[in-house]
């Protein structure tokens, strides 16, 4: 009978402490040490590691709605939040992770968005929502291209 092998336990590394809501999407900002968080707090939040080796935001962002969902190419630094009440921003990330600058608000949908697909290659922002559409824009006209509506729901 061969031998079990012995798992370690889970260590926490570090925790992201100040939203106080339900946090809805965490990115990782690929070859920083940093994460995108979106909550029901209606917030989203850049957190990056200092030093002491704990994270702080270094951007929050307040909105009317819960930030309900999120989306970030690290390539273009593109970053889109999708709100609670449909609506959908999209924000250009400073390199040094402490601004964003406004782009683009889209009307997207009638209710909570739940998911978002960014396609660099097409400049397409897809996005799905609780009013059982899905779409997709263009990020460079801010045209809705197509909406297809689902009887029996299309969120995730």
């Amino acid at each position: 009978m061969a031998a079990v092998p012995k798992t370690r336990r889970p260590e926490l590394l570090s925790k992201l402490e100040g939203h106080t809501g339900t946090v809805n999407r965490a990115k990782i900002v690929k070859g920083e040490d940093a994460v995108i968080t979106v909550s029901d707090d209606k917030s989203m939040r850049v957190w990056v590691k200092r030093d002491s080796g704990q994270y702080w935001p270094t951007i929050c962002q307040i909105y009317q709605a819960a930030a309900s969902a999120l989306e970030y190419d690290s390539n273009s630094q593109r970053l889109f939040v999708g709100l609670g009440s449909g609506l959908l921003h999209e924000y250009k990330l400073s390199g040094d992770l402490n601004r964003i600058d406004p782009k683009r608000t889209y009307s997207a949908h009638g209710n909570r968005i739940t998911a978002l697909q960014f396609v660099p290659q097409m400049d397409w922002i897809l996005s799905v929502s609780r009013d059982k559409t899905f779409q997709w824009c263009c990020t460079k006209t801010g045209r809705k291209l197509a909406v297809s509506r689902h009887r029996r729901g299309a969120w995730t």
